[in-house]
């Protein structure tokens, strides 16, 4: 009823429903076929009440635009490549074939949603400062989860689950579905508040940005994702050598080393898995195993694969690794003209980020260089992971693709708004009598 109302409450509450989620619990009540989460539903009922409350009865003009068209080819690419992979794995496991088709019409709702509720600055603010402040109470989740795992494993995955009754340790994720996506999202939500720690909120004051670095910082720790690690330092410490955010860059940078060398626990279970210690395998030989996989995945690839790609879980049942370097297997898993969308889109969004930062004001341009830092850790984290493949990962790309194309047309309306005005006052100068 709250969205019916005003559907711009959707863009707020969207956010606690990802990162606060009771996964596992929701599993064991089996409350929607396929396990189709209240976070799904919940999308839906908000692409619904956009539709119909603006769109119909409120006589707002359908908007599409950026975000919403690469939504929509992505949605196509991931539906032609869950096709193909369950024709290839012998029609074996098509309920799950099926959910990964449904989760991209999630993406491509959530995508329209946010396009057509966003009007002005105030709700740029408004999407944007929320997302950072529930992947903050995401991060509180990950702490605990990480000191008390047994009552907090109703925010897990269920496959998480099984890993612990097999006697094998999963690392802390809150409720981001596993410890990779819970860094990437916080490592962007972090670039994100000290990208924009200039503008004034009524509601998500300084000292309330600051508690949420904070505890994002401790939880990204706690996480030991070493994707996640590295795509938030690097552009970090070069935010706090090139940026005109580089003292808040180089006081997250700060508090990231105080919190190592406070808690040496999580110092050392983080750099083990760099170095190899305690028995972990370090990073060099992951990488190498990971890359003869991508390898004899490419030896194997056939032509109709190359064309229309074929799903992650198709890998999975044939019982190989499946690509994590999106780099080497996006054509591989949405085809080459989804390898070709994802460079175009990325393009674009670069495009528009810049444009804003440059040439718009003081009040749109951090947004435009929040989204830059936030594709630059993208890019590094697609080295050993997957953007497009994580659900939450996938989130936060088409949220700043919508934001910053809603930054664009605010940026052109007030260019429009500013030359009428000049164009007004022309009228006002007294014309000279020639004589």
């Amino acid at each position: 009823m709250l969205m019916l109302w005003q559907p711009k409450w959707g863009a707020i509450l969207v956010w606690p429903m990802f990162f606060l989620y009771p996964h596992f619990y929701m599993w064991q009540r089996q409350l929607l076929p396929l396990n189709i989460g209240i976070d799904d539903l919940f999308i839906c009922i908000f692409f619904i009440c956009t539709v119909i409350r603006r769109n119909m009865m409120g006589g707002i003009r359908w908007q599409f635009g950026y975000a919403t068209w690469a939504a929509f080819l992505f949605w196509i690419f991931l539906v032609t490549s869950n096709v193909n992979g369950y024709y290839t794995a012998g029609k074996m496991d098509g309920p799950e074939f099926a959910k990964q088709a449904l989760k991209g019409i999630i993406t491509l709702f959530l995508a329209y949603s946010l396009v057509n509720t966003i009007d002005d600055l105030e709700d740029v603010k408004r999407v944007i400062f929320s997302f950072c402040f529930f992947a903050g109470m995401g991060g509180v989740l990950v702490i605990l989860q990480n000191y008390f795992p047994v009552p907090m494993q109703i925010f897990g995955q269920v496959t998480q689950f099984e890993l612990v009754m097999l006697g094998y340790e999963v690392r802390p994720s809150g409720a981001f579905g596993n410890a990779n996506n819970a860094a990437v999202v916080m490592g962007a939500a972090s670039m994100i508040i000290v990208c924009t720690f200039s503008l004034r909120s009524r509601y998500f004051n300084k000292m309330l940005r600051f508690a949420c670095l904070g505890i994002m910082t401790l939880a990204i720790l706690l996480t030991r994702s070493r994707s996640g690690f590295l795509s938030l330092v690097v552009p970090l410490v070069l935010m706090s050598v090139m940026s005109k955010n580089k003292r808040y860059a180089l006081l997250l940078v700060c508090c990231g080393i105080i919190a190592m060398v406070a808690l040496p626990g999580i110092r050392e279970a983080l750099f083990s898995r760099f170095v190899g210690a305690g028995g972990q395998t370090g990073i060099v030989a992951p990488l190498a195993v990971r890359y003869e996989s991508v390898l004899n995945l490419w030896k194997a690839a056939t032509f109709r694969r190359l064309i229309f790609g074929q799903s992650q879980h198709a890998d999975i049942l044939a019982g190989n690794m499946a690509p994590h370097s999106e780099y080497l297997g996006m054509p591989l898993l949405f085809g080459v003209f989804g390898a070709i969308w994802a460079v175009v889109v990325e393009i674009i969004m670069f495009t528009k980020a810049h444009l804003v930062k440059k040439y718009a004001g003081p009040s749109l341009a951090p947004f435009g260089r929040a989204v830059q830092w936030c594709m630059l850790s993208f890019a590094l984290y697609c080295i050993v992971g997957g953007i497009f493949l994580s659900y939450f990962a996938r989130y936060t790309f088409f949220t700043l693709a919508a934001v910053i194309q809603k930054c664009v047309d605010v940026m052109r309306q007030n260019s429009i708004e500013d030359d009428y005005e000049s164009y007004m006052h022309i009228d006002e100068i007294e014309p000279i009598e020639c004589y």
